[in-house]
């Protein structure tokens, strides 16, 4: 980034670049590809504001196996032992902050530079750990990096102190008597997300910003529990994709979730096709070859007029297919899944509707379900933690009293009804299968853990038969557990995720052994 179009610029942006070749070279390394993002200077009230010239050199190298992870927090409590906190100093033992934020923040930028850089061109390529091992494997950890000749240093212990509340404390001694810090864990949480903190209040809704930066002092973790382990329960399976139900996945300009949902639908055993919406509209295929259609995630027509709503009239003002999809809807030998933007859609065209029907003709063009705006006012990618009520959903049916992390990532989530009692007839009936829930597992609307303010922390909904079910959550994202960024340390499972039931249980309903 440079902001080339000043004068001097030009010159620094040469010697950068140089710089940067004359490094490349000394590493014996190339670049593959590049982004330059130069005139980066605007005037604000007559003055100029230059950004700083600045440098990015991203690298990236194989990762053999993706089931192993670690994350990045300490383990000591959930394990119940002590552990060993270990400093690994892969830049070396030349400990430099040039060129860093810290520096710019102190206008202190020049002189001192990372080891591989020089004045004219900080370049740093420090990437430290702090490990954390258990102590009956830290000698041997420590050994083999000073084999490979990497300095790493015992530098402190992680001591198990049961559950996190609001009295946890940090201790940071040198030795045995020497203090260096003693604070409020929350406190110090508190202090190092408050520059966050600031700018999230002018990137979403001021309230979202203010509720979660305060409730961290509530959190305590999430804690998973499933009802069931896949890699037994599914064990017995024969499973022929080839000669299995066939499912359509149905998508749209600007579906992007389609390729995931295709694997857990394929691994399932199911004979996956791939519809677009043209296909059906030039009569390529028809619904009536499939026991299943399912409408993954993405942002059909860019969102231009609203989430899901180009898909929907699609689908509903089409006098060729709109049959189609209703005849699908009412045959007893099939079912349905939307996801995300899919979810959206089924509330739309009424899918997954109380089978009320509205009063007058004037109303008959607004459904009882549709998704709303986050409260948050922002679009919500997050990992979040779900609760699986017991309820009429034929995917959900071994799932019931689970409660799993999953991926969410939407900026209309919300669900809204036409009145209250439509809601009410949603729970009353068993069709509400999905809630956002808080680190006590209990069903919330507080914000982050409901990411979007749906009331009841409803994240999920099914039709009355339990054939149709709509939910804004990504599970074909988690099927696998390398998928999960984080798991509990008392979580058993590490192969196939609890996700994966939903998938088997269509699959099991179709072929009658349900």
């Amino acid at each position: 980034m440079w902001a080339a179009k000043v004068p001097g610029e030009g010159a620094k942006l040469v010697d950068a670049c140089e710089a940067m070749c004359a490094l490349m070279s000394q590493l014996r390394i190339a670049i593959d590809g590049g982004k330059d993002s130069l005139s980066m200077a605007a005037r604000v009230h007559g003055e100029t504001v230059v950004s700083p010239g600045t440098l990015v050199v991203s690298t990236y190298a194989p990762c053999p196996d993706v089931t192993v992870k670690v994350t990045p927090d300490l383990k000591a409590a959930s394990l119940g032992r002590d552990t060993t906190l270990l400093y690994v100093a892969i830049e070396g033992l030349q400990f430099r902050l040039g060129g860093s934020v810290l520096a710019q923040c102190y206008g202190k930028l020049g002189g001192q530079h990372g080891r591989s850089g020089r004045t004219a061109c900080s370049v740093r390529r420090g990437m430290r750990w702090v490990l954390e091992v258990q102590q009956t494997h830290a000698d041997g950890v420590m050994s083999a990096f000073r084999r490979a000749s990497v300095p790493c240093f015992a530098v402190g212990r992680g001591i198990g102190v049961g559950d996190l509340h609001s009295g946890s404390s940090v201790t940071v001694r040198a030795g045995a008597k020497k203090i260096l810090l003693q604070d409020s864990l929350f406190n110090l949480f508190n202090r190092w997300e408050s520059t966050s903190f600031e700018i999230e209040k002018l990137q979403k809704a001021k309230a979202s910003a203010i509720e979660e930066y305060t409730g961290i002092e509530r959190r305590t973790g999430p804690r998973y529990v499933s009802k069931l382990n896949p890699d037994t329960v599914y064990a017995d399976l024969k499973l022929n994709a080839s000669a299995g139900p066939r499912v359509a996945l149905i998508r749209e300009e600007g579906t992007n979730g389609d390729r995931e949902m295709a694997a857990a639908l394929f691994t399932a055993g199911f004979e996956v096709h791939d519809v677009v919406m043209n296909d059906l509209l030039q009569g390529r295929t028809t619904l009536d070859r499939y026991r299943g259609i399912v409408f993954p995630g993405g942002f059909s027509y860019a969102d231009t007029l609203g989430s899901a709503k180009g898909w929907a009239a699609c689908i509903q003002y089409n006098g060729t297919i709109a049959p189609q999809f209703e005849h699908f809807r009412q045959r007893t030998d099939t079912f349905s899944l939307g996801v995300c933007n899919g979810c959206q859609l089924m509330g739309l065209i009424g899918w997954v509707e109380t089978g009320v029907q509205p009063a007058t003709t004037a109303e008959e063009t607004v459904p009882e379900i549709v998704l709303v705006g986050n409260r948050s006012e922002k679009f919500e990618s997050r990992w979040v933690t779900l609760r699986i009520p017991a309820s009429k959903s034929l995917m959900l049916r071994r799932l019931a009293g689970s409660v799993l992390g999953c991926w969410v990532a939407h900026g209309e989530g919300r669900f809204a009804f036409r009145s209250d009692a439509t809601r009410d007839r949603l729970a009353v009936q068993q069709c509400v299968t999905m809630q956002y829930v808080d680190d006590a597992s209990n069903p919330t609307e507080g914000y982050p853990m409901n990411p979007n303010g749906s009331p009841l922390g409803i994240a999920g909904v099914c039709s009355p038969d339990g054939r149709h079910l709509a939910i804004m959550p990504h599970p074909e994202r988690c099927v696998q557990m390398w998928q999960w960024p984080y798991v509990t340390a008392d979580f058993p499972y590490r192969n196939a995720s609890p996700w994966m039931s939903m998938f088997y249980e269509a699959y099991l309903w179709c072929v009658g052994k349900q």
